[in-house]
């Protein structure tokens, strides 16, 4: 009876899981230079991932919460590695401390990076950071995403050009 009463709990947990994964959809927050699109609506703490925009002439800053740890060194400097598809985008992450959520990576994403149209085209992103690792549904990334750069001010030349200048 136990055992039974185990697999009904572990059962329940699962469906919960996949309920709740199936109604997060990518959502745009704000508008101008206080806009930010996050994996999730009303989501509070369980957010996998937030870009906010920091104007038009600058990157967007992006945190990857379900990469969060307990432990960790505020301002420390690791890599982080977004998978999508069979594309991998590479980027240094600076150590971030919120609350509860504890230690996580926060990075710039320029205006024009690959990620970017990655993100939209994709249907989830693998995130690994220090001993994390984190998958992330990319589902309404895209129509999310391009209200963002929209808002934020980045047109289609300003993303290729200031892109190229960061990477040079």
């Amino acid at each position: 009876m136990k055992n039974f009463s185990f697999f009904l709990s572990a059962l329940l947990f699962a469906s919960t899981a996949v309920a709740q994964e199936a109604t997060r959809v990518w959502t745009v927050y704000g508008a101008g230079s206080s806009v930010s699109v996050a994996d999730c609506a009303q989501c509070d703490e369980d957010t996998g991932i937030d870009l906010i925009c920091q104007g038009a002439a600058n990157p967007a800053l992006s945190a990857v919460y379900w990469l969060s740890m307990e432990d960790g060194k505020v301002g420390a400097i690791q890599p982080l590695r977004l998978s999508i598809s069979s594309e991998h985008f590479n980027y240094e992450a600076t150590t971030r401390e919120m609350g509860l959520i504890g230690f996580y990576p926060e990075f710039n994403v320029y205006p024009g990076d690959p990620l970017l149209a990655a993100l939209e085209a994709g249907s989830s992103v693998k995130a690994s950071w220090s001993n994390q690792e984190a998958s992330i549904s990319l589902k309404g990334s895209k129509v999310a995403l391009e209200a963002f750069k929209v808002g934020c001010g980045w047109n289609d030349q300003s993303r290729l050009e200031r892109f190229e200048e960061k990477s040079i």
